[in-house]
């Protein structure tokens, strides 16, 4: 089983962007509302969920990006850690994602998004 801190620093590699973002997350038959936190290129924290799935749990990620174009993207996902809401987490909890798949996929799936977040064309 390999080490919980370096696997963080191995999500982490890419950059973050910070948003807040309406989203919707897919869990077998459920829909989860919640707010897209954050996003990188391999993954992204979902705050203010309206459930949070267990760790290990197979997702897929739904947002809408709204500005003069509509953003949207689907990304199958697996759930890698939790927040609970807890007086620690200012009584939000949430959970990370990882995004599964290729990521010159997903790249190309989040891209129009994540250059709207930086201002910057990548």
């Amino acid at each position: 089983m390999q080490d919980p801190e370096k696997k963080t620093q191995q999500r982490r590699q890419l950059k973050r962007w910070g948003t807040s973002m309406p989203c919707m997350i897919l869990w077998g038959d459920r829909i989860i509302k919640g707010e897209l936190a954050n996003i990188s290129f391999r993954g992204a924290f979902i705050a203010a969920p309206s459930a949070i799935p267990p760790v290990d749990s197979a997702v897929t990620l739904i947002f809408h990006y709204e500005s003069q174009i509509l953003l949207r993207a689907t990304v199958d996902s697996e759930v890698v850690h939790t927040i609970e809401e807890t007086e620690e987490a200012d009584g939000i909890g949430g959970f990370g994602l990882e995004f599964q798949g290729p990521l010159k996929i997903n790249r190309s799936k989040l891209l129009p998004l994540i250059e709207k977040l930086s201002g910057d064309s990548l």
